[in-house]
């Protein structure tokens, strides 16, 4: 019996001892195109397209663009952010920071936007998201919520 515990624990151990040097790069590379619909609170809605960039399992780039409509007017936004991933749940657990401006009738504004996500892959290269969070303006804070598709790009 403790002969079978070192000849089954030498390879146990030498894997979580390598474990820490593996480097995870199965989302390095890996492009996506996204379409969305995105709301902030309270009465605005609007749609986005976006471009997402893994630069590692854990941590992809994005650009976002869209247009969409308030109570008083029209808007415009283009934001760049990092977003922070889980890539290995059935579920993947995601926290995005972005900053950006938005283009209103009367001016353009900074903005700041932090969400947390989940995204379920329908298929190899489909992916839909949900997102929830808030956004920050000269303006003041507001939540906001998001819906969106993604296709890899090859």
């Amino acid at each position: 019996m403790r002969g079978q515990n070192r000849i089954l624990g030498a390879p146990l151990a030498l894997i979580v001892l390598g474990l820490p040097f593996q480097s995870a790069k199965a989302d390095t590379g890996e492009l996506a195109l996204g379409a969305g619909i995105t709301t902030a609170l309270p009465r605005a809605a609007g749609l986005e397209l976006g471009l997402r960039l893994g630069v590692g399992d854990f941590l992809a780039v994005d650009a976002r663009a869209g247009g969409g409509t308030t109570a008083k007017n029209g808007f415009g936004f283009a934001e760049g952010g990092l977003v922070a991933l889980f890539d290995v749940l059935t579920w993947v657990p995601e926290m995005r920071i972005a900053v950006g401006a938005e283009l209103s009738r009367d001016d353009v504004s900074p903005v700041v936007r932090g969400s947390l996500g989940l995204r379920r892959y329908l298929t190899g290269s489909v992916s839909a998201a949900v997102e929830a969070g808030g956004a920050w303006t000269p303006e003041g804070w507001r939540a906001t919520l998001a819906l969106s598709f993604w296709l890899a790009i090859p």
